[in-house]
């Protein structure tokens, strides 16, 4: 909106809500800079500690707490309409379903899947 009222610049300045995914593609996208704590979403996550799924690098996928690796990976949501998209993991259900650690984690008729 300031571009199109004809001001320059090449930083932004704001709290963490413009540390958002979108507002950082933006600014690259049109080479700015963005000066922003990052949300705390992204620096500490939602998670409980003994909640957390660890993430493979290596795998692209995440790890359950019982050290189960995730089968498949999908996206939800569309591209660029406001909102992100999430990726969503699916795990063995078969192994959920006899998992020591499965309360909190599996819930009966779960198809296994997770959103992170």
């Amino acid at each position: 909106m300031s571009q199109e009222n004809g001001l320059d610049f090449d930083t932004v300045i704001g709290d963490a809500a413009y540390s958002g995914k979108e507002n950082i593609q933006l600014a690259k996208d049109q080479d700015l800079k963005i000066v922003a704590k990052l949300n705390p979403s992204i620096t500490q996550g939602f998670r409980k500690d003994e909640d957390k799924f660890d993430f493979n690098k290596d795998a692209d996928m995440f790890v359950c707490p019982a050290g189960h690796l995730a089968i498949r990976k999908t996206r939800q949501g569309r591209k660029k309409v406001g909102k992100n998209q999430v990726n969503i993991y699916y795990f063995d259900v078969e192994k959920c379903k006899t998992c020591p650690l499965k309360n909190g984690c599996y819930k009966q008729g779960s198809k296994g899947q997770i959103v992170l």
